[in-house]
């Protein structure tokens, strides 16, 4: 389908999700991505008893959309598995 069409669901109205969850390795970084760039609220955090913690965002109109996973010592990245093959370039902090 060309990108200037649209596809129309007569079954049902989508206005979001809840929720998506990913892993960081950097809460802090990502949390403040989140926060400052998109504009999206850190609304609630779990720990869990063995380490590791639960963040959850909220992203507008009381939907947690986007949580993430930390954990303190993750297993290795595994490309093309657990993340991109292809790492993609971080601008240069000047």
């Amino acid at each position: 389908m060309p990108k200037s069409e649209t596809r129309e669901n007569s079954e049902f109205q989508l206005r979001g999700f809840n929720h998506l969850a990913l892993v960081s390795k950097d809460m802090q970084e990502t949390v403040k991505f989140y926060e400052d760039i998109l504009g999206f609220r850190l609304v609630k955090t779990l720990e869990y008893p063995d380490g590791g913690q639960h963040f959850f965002l909220d992203m507008g109109n009381g939907v947690d959309g986007v949580a993430f996973f930390w954990f303190p010592d993750p297993p290795p990245d595994a490309p093309g598995i657990a993340r991109s093959a292809a790492r993609r370039c971080r601008p240069s902090r000047r």
